[in-house]
């Protein structure tokens, strides 16, 4: 309710004793009076806006002494948002509340610059940087359980026990900055929780690598191993991809392969020493200069044609090469 000075009083008294105005009258402007007093009466946290010299301007009031009108923070057509600096406007009648446009208009303006009005502090504040968002797949960390955080708020509940070493997917973040989860009842505080990023299998190989088939590898994984398989056993191969299921294919060969049973080709030149065998005989390799490559096979520097060929490395090489061992 405007309180009225003693001088607007007298003033309308005297109007009345002059019979300039009836009674009625002044109670009509009485009333007016209020209203105008109540649609110019801000409180602390309320939108206002402004067309003052075509300014565009909404604050968010903060108080006012005398027609300086101080706000928390403020947005105009001329200047970027202001924050909580004890700027003020002078206020020429014309502020009133703010529609919701325009109070969206200067929310939005805060929160391009990581800020939010608190409506409950009465202040501007950062906006919470989230450590996950809505999809997000998560663990509670390790060391976290109801015997070590139960007094924490929201409490680590003995139920919630059950949730460790299992993967749960963020829905939201309450508006007390808890983390909830899809499907699950409780809350976590932010710092119980750890990214869970799935172990993708890394593959030995890329496209393009030249690989070998190792010598005398039998081990039954997923494949088959075929008898027909050991005629490609020293033999270059290229690598073209891999299947679904991880297993190796190649641009060169119509067989699919394990990638267990591959290990990369070094190409031999002329000159190095090499380990030489036939297929099916590999414990009869012999050791020589190696000397070139021929279309069905290899050949060493004696002219002599062997059907595998690997660079030699060492005498524990060999020796595991002629018991089948690679």
């Amino acid at each position: 309710m405007k309180k009225f000075t003693i001088e607007e009083i007298s003033d309308l008294l005297n109007q009345v004793m002059r019979e300039e105005i009836s009674f009625s009258e002044m109670v009509e402007v009485i009333n007016q009076m209020v209203s105008d007093a109540e649609k110019h009466t801000f409180k602390e946290g309320d939108f206002l806006h402004s067309d003052w010299d075509d300014e565009n301007i909404t604050i968010i009031f903060k108080n006012q002494e005398g027609d300086k009108i101080y706000y928390h923070a403020s947005k105009s057509c001329y200047f970027d948002v202001t924050v909580n600096d004890n700027r003020f406007w002078r206020n020429e009648g014309d502020f009133r509340h703010a529609t919701e446009e325009e109070k969206k208009e200067l929310l939005d303006a805060l929160a391009k610059e990581g800020k939010r009005w608190s409506a409950e502090k009465k202040c501007i504040e950062d906006i919470p940087v989230r450590k996950f968002k809505k999809g997000d797949k998560v663990r509670i960390k390790e060391g976290i359980s109801s015997k070590t955080h139960n007094n924490v708020a929201p409490s680590f509940v003995e139920e919630m026990d059950d949730l460790i070493g299992k993967t749960m997917t963020v829905d939201r973040y309450t508006h007390t900055s808890y983390v909830k989860c899809e499907g699950v009842n409780w809350s976590f505080y932010e710092d119980w929780l750890e990214p869970y990023v799935e172990d993708i299998p890394k593959h030995k190989f890329k496209k393009g690598d030249k690989v070998i088939l190792k010598s005398g590898y039998k081990k039954l994984d997923s494949l088959i191993y075929l008898d027909v398989f050991d005629l490609l056993i020293g033999k270059p191969l290229t690598i073209k991809g891999y299947t679904e299921a991880g297993n190796v294919y190649f641009s060169d060969c119509e067989y699919i392969f394990a990638e267990d049973w591959l290990e990369p080709y070094e190409e031999l030149k002329k000159g190095d020493l090499a380990i030489f065998w036939d297929n099916g005989v590999q414990h009869y390799a012999t050791v020589r200069i190696y000397g070139g490559l021929l279309m069905c096979g290899h050949c060493d520097m004696g002219n002599v044609h062997w059907d595998n060929a690997i660079k030699f490395e060492s005498k524990e090489q060999y020796e595991r090469l002629i018991k089948g061992e690679i």
